[in-house]
């Protein structure tokens, strides 16, 4: 039958003083209840479905338990058993490499604890085969390098309402080379060099995030394919959502505010698909392409960037339906050196004096049906009119000068 063992530090207690000696005796399916007190220890839990909790666990704990690493050991507490569950703890990594590593294949919940003093990450899942539900765990960096949590080479997991805070010279979470249905949700992120970075990684969620004050980008995808990023707040961030030779990904109903940089932005990025996303107050284009081709924006609404709502360069056969671009200081859509995109069924309006609904630098594009281009250059084609493939204009609603061409 499993066991509950009890750690006590009273020298006169009934019980273990140290946790390694509890856990030295303990069994699979065993429990560990830890009573209040520093524990000075580096911890290795081998056994299955073992569960290592603080007597006093409260959500959000306020340092009554805490276990300190002040061996060589990498980590506080390392599991390479499976099932086992880590609650109500501070672990103070003391400047060594992890909060908890979870490794070789080991299985973990890690719920409702404060990790801090990491000089790698607060948590790093590794290994194929390994895999961790991240839960409802204040994790704090040293306002240096490190990450708050990692899922590393074939692990996979779920990082699930946590506080992810002073990563500044890292990475809030880091999915790198981790096996599909990697799950980000409901996480709050604030002071990180990046909310949150995928790289090389496919088929993993990122959804209900709030993102704040990342010096890079709140969500940035390299390199990562068929993965979903639905619903996050981001705010005051260096841009919001960067993907870099990243395809094939879903993103819908985001809402991005006062990117200092572009509030999203796509380097040689294939076949994504945006879907009603808020873009407001971005420091540089609300939304830019750059050497990307056939993306499609659908009901994505784009207002006061300090340059243009839509920036397409390069690249071709992007769609543009039912967007929504007005009050930039730059031209509503700005194309240039891009061909074969389509506009209809939108919406552009109060963009800057002298600026332009649509302005075309390029040929071969389509601008259809749109439902109003209402700025002082509703059209600025500035494609040569004798281009063998010309720009198709036709049955848009234009309220001021109807085109300029510039052969």
């Amino acid at each position: 039958m499993p066991a509950t063992l009890v750690v006590n530090q009273n020298p006169f207690a009934p019980a273990f003083h140290t946790i390694g000696a509890a856990l030295a005796f303990a069994h699979n399916g065993d429990t560990i209840k830890v009573n209040p007190g520093t524990y000075n220890e580096s911890l290795t839990i081998t056994q299955s479905n073992l569960k290592l909790l603080a007597a006093d666990s409260t959500p959000n704990p306020t340092g009554n338990t805490t276990i300190r690493n002040t061996s060589p050991s990498l980590s506080v507490i390392n599991v390479t058993g499976s099932g086992d569950t880590i609650s109500g703890f501070v672990l103070d990594a003391n400047n060594r490499a992890f909060g908890v590593l979870i490794d070789t294949g080991g299985s973990a919940l890690v719920q409702n604890n404060a990790v801090n003093r990491y000089a790698s990450d607060g948590v790093l899942i590794v290994d194929p085969g390994s895999s961790a539900t991240v839960k409802a765990n204040t994790i704090t960096g040293n306002g240096l390098n490190g990450n708050g949590v990692q899922l590393f080479a074939g692990a996979t997991g779920r990082i699930d309402s946590n506080t992810i805070t002073a990563n500044s010279g890292g990475v809030g979470v880091l999915v790198d080379s981790a096996a599909s249905g990697v799950v980000v949700a409901r996480n709050s992120l604030d002071n990180d060099g990046t909310g949150v970075l995928l790289v090389m990684s496919n088929g993993e969620q990122v959804s209900n995030n709030t993102i704040t004050n990342s010096h890079g980008g709140a969500i940035v995808l390299s390199s990562a394919n068929n993965n979903t990023v639905n619903d996050n707040d981001m705010t005051d961030n260096g841009s919001g959502i960067l993907l870099s030779a990243a395809s094939s990904n879903q993103l819908r109903g985001n809402a991005i505010y006062s990117s200092t940089g572009n509030g999203i932005a796509l380097f040689s990025s294939n076949l994504n698909t945006f879907i009603n996303n808020q873009v407001w107050l971005s420091g540089s284009n609300g939304i830019a392409l750059f050497g990307s081709s056939n993306n499609s924006f659908s009901g994505d609404q784009v207002r006061f960037s300090n340059q243009s709502g839509f920036f397409i360069s390069g690249g071709q056969g992007n769609f543009l339906s039912n967007v929504y671009s007005a009050v930039n200081d730059g031209d509503g859509i700005h194309l240039q050196n891009t061909q074969f995109t389509r506009i209809d069924r939108s919406l552009i309006r109060w963009n800057a004096d002298g600026a332009a609904s649509v302005s075309l630098s390029s040929a071969a594009n389509t601008v259809i049906t749109n439902s109003k281009l209402e700025d002082y250059l509703s059209l600025f084609v500035a494609s040569p009119a004798s281009a063998t493939l010309p720009t198709l204009i036709l049955f848009n609603d234009v309220l001021h000068n109807p085109a300029v061409i510039t052969p």
